[in-house]
């Protein structure tokens, strides 16, 4: 038998017979000493064994069974955490490469969590990579799947290995080169504790704590795509049948296919660049889940049209349209597009939207959010 038969047919042996036990090891914070929680680590039983834990793994990925490793020792961990935890955190290791696996099962650990009477709220996912991943995408597919769940993230051995701050990289929206490029700008005074929007206030509380400062208060912000032109509601000129791809409508008539040169192409850059699942194409156009989005500004840079905006979340009233056209031109366009006809102009009572280059525009700062700028728009563009 060859050695990566017998390596293969040990690792077989391991899944089979679920030779694996788990041991939790004790996190402390390095400020007080507290017991934060445990770190759950597999162990292999079976003896004798050729290689060790961190080989195991990386040897189920390349004999594509790493779902299934990964299923018997999640099971194992939560199974004998509920008597050892208690109220603590327990930390778990997952591979984002695993989603690779076809066998791979969404909502797995929050059954058996429901089963062993632990709380989601207890358990922080360290996103670990054992082998390069191939591709980034793969990373933030698994930051998404298990902050949708309410579950924390940590990135295991940070600094170690590949799990360095390349992967991080992709929170963005700062306005520097990164998490690292930020964090020197702080350092330096030459940014405010609270520039990082994707970490918000309890960010900016701790970075302001170990800078000395107070973070002060920050106004959560999200994405907002300037356009009402569905399907329904947008003219076509002529049928696209090329390469989808908002920014390669440059090269092709008009600008694409759609009668408003202004308007959102509908073909996902946006949705491409969100690192957080926040952003999707409905019915031909990009619509935010605020509840999702980090405002992260990912979306904002990748939309050649310059339609999406960081708007207050709070924001009462805001207007679904960027057509600089005249009214009769958008009306030939669009039936719902703003025709720059100042009545919400006229009748705000607190000077906070006015019209420039033709389509309406609200100061965030004077809207009250009265609402009579949306009562009185005759194209109910303003939200």
């Amino acid at each position: 038998m060859s050695n990566r038969s017998a390596i293969k047919k040990q690792l077989e042996n391991i899944i089979e017979e679920k030779k694996m036990y788990p041991v939790y090891q004790p996190i402390v914070s390095l400020k007080n000493g507290e017991l934060l929680g445990y770190e759950a680590l597999s162990r292999i039983s079976l003896k004798p064994c050729s290689f060790n834990v961190e080989e195991m793994f990386s040897y189920a990925e390349e004999f594509q069974c790493l779902w299934n490793l990964e299923y018997i020792c999640r099971k194992k961990v939560l199974k004998e955490a509920k008597d050892k935890i208690g109220q603590k955190k327990l930390f778990l290791n997952v591979d984002p490469n695993v989603f690779n696996d076809e066998r791979f099962k969404a909502g797995m650990t929050l059954n058996y969590l429901k089963r062993y009477n632990i709380s989601p709220g207890n358990i922080v996912f360290e996103v670990c990579e054992r082998s390069d991943i191939r591709e980034i995408n793969l990373f933030q597919r698994a930051v998404n799947h298990y902050e949708k769940q309410n579950y924390q993230i940590a990135i295991d051995d940070f600094g170690k290995g590949y799990a360095n701050f390349n992967r991080i990289f992709f929170l963005g929206g700062c306005g520097y080169a990164g998490c690292s490029g930020l964090a020197a700008a702080i350092a330096k005074g030459e940014a405010p504790v609270g520039q990082c929007p994707v970490g918000g206030d309890p960010v900016a509380a701790k970075v302001g704590e170990i800078m000395g400062v107070s973070a002060g208060a920050s106004v959560k912000k999200v994405a907002f795509v300037k356009c009402a032109g569905t399907c329904e509601k947008a003219n076509q000129d002529y049928e696209y049948t090329g390469l989808e791809d908002c920014a390669a409508m440059a090269f092709v008539p008009n600008g694409g296919p759609k009668s408003c040169n202004y308007g959102c192409l509908g073909y996902g850059n946006c949705v491409k660049a969100c690192p957080f699942d926040s952003i999707h194409i409905v019915n031909g156009i990009a619509k935010v889940d605020a509840k999702t989005c980090k405002a992260c500004g990912k979306c904002v840079a990748a939309c050649p049209k310059n339609l999406i905006e960081l708007v207050p979340y709070e924001a009462m009233h805001l207007v679904q349209c960027s057509s600089k056209d005249k009214g009769k031109d958008v009306m030939s366009a669009c039936s719902v597009g703003c025709i720059g006809c100042h009545l919400c102009e006229k009748n705000c009572p607190s000077d906070a939207i006015h019209v420039v280059d033709n389509v309406a525009y609200i100061d965030q700062e004077k809207c009250t959010g009265c609402g009579i700028c949306a009562e009185k728009c005759p194209k109910k563009i303003i939200l």
